[in-house]
């Protein structure tokens, strides 16, 4: 049976009016070790965290308040819910209209907004919530039944796409392929930090039957825009269906298939592209696309 959202709507300075801190009877789960906590009244452990831009979350049992900070949580967290006599409590730090004052888990939205903008809600759970978070330096996509952590890895030396997925299992990870505009948009931008111009190996290999029959340039086809992927992390790619100028594929060269994919910058050219290449014969990227499934 779920317990109503306690009353308490923290409200703050009126500059602040959306940000709130909504308090329910609960606990964390799977506590991250250490934890930041420290001796006070729940008043000022709920003020403290509304006060400090990078805590999230907080808990209050026995005197004892225990802050959650975004920038530390390395791992995703489960919110659960727990009974009134039990004196332990919860409080999000989220984003509600002004003047609104949920009664129960049903009518609520909680989000935390980073101080950077960005927006992460939590997932309402049937016990309570959860709340999805990267490893340090990875960047959290939601994909159409998954959310995924992506993150950028250049490489010592030009390596080939067999040495990228070694790699990427390296830092517990896979090889990924690019979903959407907004994953390239992010990718480029990162490699454009890396260097003046890099190309990262991505996941994804032509659908074999979907190669043309004779490598010439009557056989390119929109049709050969479809790729095959090693892993489930990636299950396809409204980017490769957009006929948009950063794709250049151009299926073959000289006598061999270009079937795998990288992802590549060039800033003197101001060039952001996605591109083809021999899966086997193409030593020059200087980097991989790493990823993994968020739980």
């Amino acid at each position: 049976m779920r317990l109503p959202l306690i009353l308490l709507i923290f409200l703050l300075p009126q500059v602040h009016s959306l940000i709130k801190m909504a308090k329910i009877f609960g606990k964390v789960e799977n506590p991250p070790s250490p934890k930041s906590s420290s001796l006070t009244t729940m008043e000022l452990c709920f003020k403290r965290c509304y006060d400090e831009d990078d805590c999230f979350l907080v808990e209050f049992h026995s005197g004892e308040c225990v802050y959650y900070y975004f920038s530390l949580v390395e791992t995703s967290l489960k919110v659960v819910e727990t009974e009134p006599e039990s004196l332990m409590y919860v409080a999000f730090k989220t984003i509600l209209p002004e003047d609104t004052c949920p009664v129960s888990f049903e009518a609520i939205t909680l989000t935390y907004v980073n101080p950077d903008g960005t927006a992460y809600p939590w997932k309402v759970l049937s016990d309570g919530f959860s709340f999805p978070k990267c490893r340090y330096g990875w960047k959290l996509f939601e994909r159409a039944d998954k959310n995924v952590c992506i993150k950028l890895f250049k490489a010592a030396t030009e390596i080939t796409k067999i040495q990228a997925e070694n790699n990427c299992e390296g830092f517990n990870s896979l090889l990924i392929g690019v979903e959407t505009f907004e994953e390239a948009n992010w990718m480029w931008d990162e490699l454009s930090a890396v260097s003046d111009g890099s190309a990262f190996w991505l996941d994804g290999v032509r659908t074999e039957s979907c190669r043309p029959l004779t490598p010439t340039l009557q056989d390119k086809s929109p049709r050969c825009n479809v790729f095959d992927w090693s892993n489930e992390l990636t299950t396809g790619s409204s980017l490769f269906s957009s006929g948009d100028k950063s794709l250049e594929l151009s299926y073959f060269a000289d006598d061999y298939y270009e079937d795998c994919l990288l992802i590549a910058t060039y800033k003197k050219t101001d060039m952001r592209i996605v591109y083809d290449v021999s899966c086997t014969n193409y030593p020059f990227s200087t980097g991989m696309v790493c990823g993994y499934k968020l739980d």
